[in-house]
């Protein structure tokens, strides 16, 4: 038994495809689709949403924005689900950026980071200005606390600006 090197299939450029395989690829971008949430057929491909290589459900821009927006503000989940019926793909929050727009960008990020320090002691700097998160990833009973983005001490176990006792 021998191994056999097979020469690869020729790609030619779009103009010099046969004319079947161009009309076909053209149709696929024109194609309407039905949006699985709004059940509304669209033929507009810039208002169709796909989720980067996870999954292939059809929806429209304008229902993922408000699905997704649901999700952050309402239900608080960062790691949100396809709304595809037993569908267990996550979105992609960067493919997702342009589409939900900064605010609303940052809120995901800002979701995603408070879900994956649960498991932390943690507060936020009492200094008026600041509110930065603080994580005790030591362990043990921290009392007294310098602010890493204000500089300022602050009581960590009472969570107020630095008291002595």
């Amino acid at each position: 038994m021998g191994n056999t090197l097979q020469t690869p299939p020729q790609i030619l450029p779009p103009q010099q495809q046969p004319q079947q395989q161009q009309r076909i690829a053209g149709e696929e971008e024109n194609q309407e689709f039905t949006c699985e949430i709004c059940i509304e057929p669209t033929s507009n491909a810039d208002k169709k949403f796909t989720n980067t290589n996870r999954c292939s459900h059809p929806f429209c821009t304008d229902c993922m924005i408000k699905y997704i927006r649901v999700k952050l503000e309402d239900d608080n989940v960062g790691h949100i689900k396809c709304p595809a019926f037993n569908c267990d793909h996550t979105l992609d929050p960067l493919a997702c950026a342009s589409l939900v727009g900064p605010s609303l960008f940052v809120r995901w990020c800002d979701v995603l980071c408070e879900a994956a320090i649960v498991g932390f002691d943690r507060c936020y700097c009492p200094h008026r200005n600041c509110n930065a998160l603080i994580l005790n990833e030591c362990g043990g009973n921290v009392k007294k606390s310098n602010c890493p983005n204000c500089r300022r001490w602050f009581c960590f176990e009472c969570k107020r600006i630095w008291h002595a006792g």
